[in-house]
C-alpha cells in the first residue's frame, strides 16, 4: 500500500512538471491532455491550475471556462484558479468574464487581494462604470487601483470622474497622464494646460497629450510654446512632437528648431519632421524661395552629419 502511494505521488509530481513545461511555452493543447481526469494519473489542483495558466498564456478564454467546469466536478477551486482565469480575461479584455469570476470568488468565500481587483479593473477598458464598481468593492486600494480606474474613465471619455479620482490620491506621472488624456479627448485644452502646470515632473507623453489637446482646440500657437518647453524640462522631442511643431509653426522658426534637433540624438525623427515641413510648404505662395532654403539647410545638415559620424572601418575575418 505504501509503495503504491509513493508511486502515485511520483507520477503526479511528474505530471505537474510536464504541465508546467507546457505552461512556459503556452502549449495549451498538450496541457489540457495532461489535465484529463480519465488518464492514467488523476490530476490534482496544481495540475489543473497550471493547465489553466497555460491556456491563459495562449489567450484561450473558452478553454479556460471549459476546464473550470470540469474542475468543479472533481476539485474545489481556489484563489489561484480564479486568478489564472481573471488573468486570461485581462489578456482578452473580457471584463464581463473577469467580473463574473470575481463574484464567484466572493461567493466561495475566497479572499481576493488588491492585485486581483486591479487585474479585474484592467479588463474593463472603456467600461468605466464596471471599473468604478470594482474599485469601490476592493477592500484595499493602492495607487495602481486608482490609476487603472482612472484609465477606464479616460477611455470612456468621463473626464469629470477622472478628475474626481485624481483628487483622492497623491498622483503619479501615470495619474497625471491619464487625466491629461481624458481632457484631450473632449478638447478641454485649458484644463490640460492647467494640469500640465501642476505636474511636478511631466513626461514627454504629458507634453504630447497637451499638444494634441491644443491642436484639437485650434490653439496652434500653444503647440510651439509647448515644444519649446520640452528643452527646459530636458526632454527630447519625438516624431509626434516634431511633426506637430512643424505643422503649426511659421516655417523659418520651425526650420531653425528642427535643424538643432537634427544634430541631437534623434536625427531620424527630426529628419521626418523636416520633410513634413517641406510638404507643408507646397501650398505656400512663397514656395519659390522657401524650397531652396529648405533644401540648402537639409544639405548643410547632411554634410555636418557626415563629418561628425565616425568613419567606416573594414574588418578582416
Amino acid at each position: 500500500m505504501l509503495l503504491n502511494c509513493c508511486w502515485r505521488l511520483v507520477n503526479v509530481a511528474t505530471l505537474n512538471a510536464a504541465v508546467s513545461a507546457c505552461e512556459r511555452v503556452a502549449a495549451w493543447p498538450q496541457a489540457l491532455c495532461y489535465a484529463d481526469p480519465s488518464g492514467l494519473v488523476l490530476p490534482d489542483i496544481i495540475t489543473y491550475n497550471t493547465a489553466l495558466s497555460a491556456c491563459g498564456n495562449g489567450g484561450k478564454l473558452q478553454q479556460v471556462v471549459n476546464l473550470m467546469a470540469k474542475m468543479r466536478r472533481v476539485v474545489r477551486l481556489d484563489a489561484i484558479t480564479y486568478t489564472a482565469a481573471i488573468s486570461t480575461c485581462e489578456k482578452r479584455l473580457h471584463w464581463q468574464g473577469s467580473v463574473g469570476f470575481l463574484d464567484e470568488m466572493r461567493d466561495a468565500h475566497l479572499r481576493a487581494n488588491v492585485i486581483t481587483y486591479n487585474a479585474v479593473m484592467a479588463t474593463c477598458g472603456p467600461a468605466w462604470e464596471a471599473s468604478l464598481v470594482v474599485l469601490r468593492q476592493s477592500p484595499s486600494k493602492d495607487l495602481v487601483s486608482y490609476n487603472t480606474a482612472l484609465s477606464s474613465c479616460e477611455k470612456g471619455e468621463q473626464w469629470l470622474r477622472a478628475f474626481s479620482l485624481f483628487s483622492t490620491v497623491a498622483p503619479s506621472v501615470i495619474t497625471y497622464n491619464g487625466c491629461l488624456s481624458a481632457t484631450a479627448k473632449v478638447q478641454l485644452w485649458r484644463a490640460a494646460l492647467d494640469l500640465l502646470q501642476l505636474n511636478p515632473r511631466p513626461s514627454l507623453i504629458s507634453f504630447n497629450t497637451v499638444m494634441s489637446a491644443t491642436e484639437r482646440g485650434r490653439q496652434w500657437h500653444m503647440v510651439a510654446d509647448l515644444y519649446m518647453q520640452l528643452s527646459q524640462q530636458q526632454l527630447q522631442p519625438d516624431a509626434f512632437a516634431h511633426a506637430a511643431f512643424a505643422a503649426h509653426t511659421p516655417w523659418r522658426r520651425a526650420l531653425a528648431a528642427l535643424a538643432r534637433a537634427a544634430l541631437g540624438q534623434h536625427r531620424q525623427q527630426s529628419l521626418v519632421a523636416f520633410l513634413e515641413l517641406v510638404q507643408s510648404c507646397e501650398q505656400s505662395t512663397s514656395s519659390s524661395y522657401i524650397f531652396p532654403a529648405l533644401m540648402a539647410e537639409l544639405s548643410r545638415l547632411a554634410l555636418r552629419h557626415s563629418r561628425r559620424s565616425p568613419p567606416l572601418t573594414e574588418t578582416t575575418g
